[in-house]
C-alpha cells in the first residue's frame, strides 16, 4: 500500500515514509513547536513525492486540473481568474496585460515555483549527458532526467511546487531567484510582478510571498536543494510575515489526498526558526 499522511485540522502528524529501491527516503524528521492546546510538539516528516504517487509531470498536469476545478483560486503572480480545464485566463478581470489588443485570453502554464532547472542542475542526469539519442549523440538536461532519474521525476511532479501562472510571465521569469528589486517598474499592466534580467531576480507581490516562501522551504527540506543561507533567511521572513490563508490550506488538503503528503510549513512548521 502507498503511504498516507493523516493530518489533524490544526497540525501535521507523522508521515509514513515509503521504502523504494529507486528512490532513497531521507530520514528528515524534526520537532515542531506545539500549537496552543497541545502538550507536546509533533514530529514533522518531509517525504515529498518520493513514493511517486504522482509518477511524472504529465500526471501532475492532468491532476492539477482537478485540484483547481475544485478551488476558486487565481493565477499565482497576477491573480487572474482562469479555466483550469482549458488552461487559459480571459482578459476581463485579469491584471496582466500583454499590450496586444487582439488577445481575448492568455495561456496559463503550471509554473514550477522552484524552477525545474534548480531541481536538476546538480544532478548527474542534468550535467553529465548520460543519455543518448538514436544517432548516438549524448544529451543531458531535463529530458534526460525525466528518462532515467526517478528522484527528478518525483521533484518535477510534486504538486506542492506547481502553481498556475500566466504563460508569458512563466517564460520571462525563467529560473530566476525570488528577491526584492528596487523601484516599482511595471511591465505587465497592473500585475504587481517585477522581473530583472540584470540581476536574475523576480519580485512577487506581497500577498503571494508567503506562498512562495513556504514552497521553497518545503522543497528544500523534502529534496535537499541546498538553498543559500540568505535565501533561507528571506523565505523564513516571508513565511512569518505572510501567513497562509484558508485557500492555501484547502489546496494543501486536496493535494495531500491525491499525492499523499502535506507541506508542513502551511501548518505552522518553521515559525520558531
Amino acid at each position: 500500500m502507498r503511504p498516507r499522511l493523516h493530518l489533524p485540522m490544526r497540525f501535521v502528524a507523522v508521515a509514513v515514509l515509503a521504502s523504494l529501491p529507486a528512490i532513497a527516503c531521507l530520514p528528515v524528521q524534526r520537532p515542531a513547536t506545539a500549537p496552543e492546546g497541545l502538550a507536546e510538539p509533533l514530529e514533522v516528516s518531509f517525504q515529498g513525492n518520493r513514493s511517486l504517487r504522482i509518477k511524472d509531470y504529465m500526471e501532475a498536469n492532468s491532476t492539477l486540473r482537478q485540484v483547481y476545478k475544485a478551488l476558486p483560486e487565481r493565477t499565482l503572480y497576477c491573480g487572474c481568474p482562469f479555466d483550469p480545464m482549458r488552461k487559459r485566463a480571459p482578459i476581463q478581470g485579469c491584471s496582466y496585460s500583454s499590450g496586444d489588443d487582439q488577445d481575448t485570453y492568455y495561456k496559463v502554464h503550471w509554473e514550477h515555483v522552484v524552477p525545474a532547472a534548480r531541481l536538476g542542475r546538480n544532478r548527474q542526469c542534468w550535467i553529465g549527458h548520460p543519455c543518448k539519442r538514436k544517432d548516438g549523440k549524448p544529451y543531458g538536461g531535463r529530458s534526460c532526467c525525466r528518462k532515467i532519474d526517478p528522484m527528478f521525476r518525483a521533484m518535477e511532479a510534486d504538486m506542492h511546487n506547481l502553481r498556475p501562472a500566466i504563460g508569458d510571465i512563466n517564460i520571462r521569469r525563467q529560473d530566476y531567484s525570488f528577491g526584492e528589486i528596487p523601484g516599482e517598474k511595471r511591465e505587465f499592466g497592473r500585475c504587481d510582478m517585477e522581473i530583472s534580467s540584470e540581476t536574475d531576480t523576480a519580485e512577487p507581490a506581497p500577498e503571494i510571498r508567503g506562498i512562495i516562501a513556504r514552497t521553497y522551504l518545503y522543497m528544500n527540506d523534502a529534496y535537499e536543494l541546498q538553498l543559500r543561507p540568505e535565501e533561507i533567511r528571506l523565505f523564513l521572513t516571508w513565511h512569518r510575515k505572510y501567513p497562509p490563508n484558508s485557500l492555501e490550506r484547502e489546496r494543501d488538503t486536496l493535494i495531500r489526498k491525491l499525492q499523499g503528503n502535506s507541506n508542513p510549513y502551511i501548518h505552522g512548521y518553521g515559525l520558531d526558526r
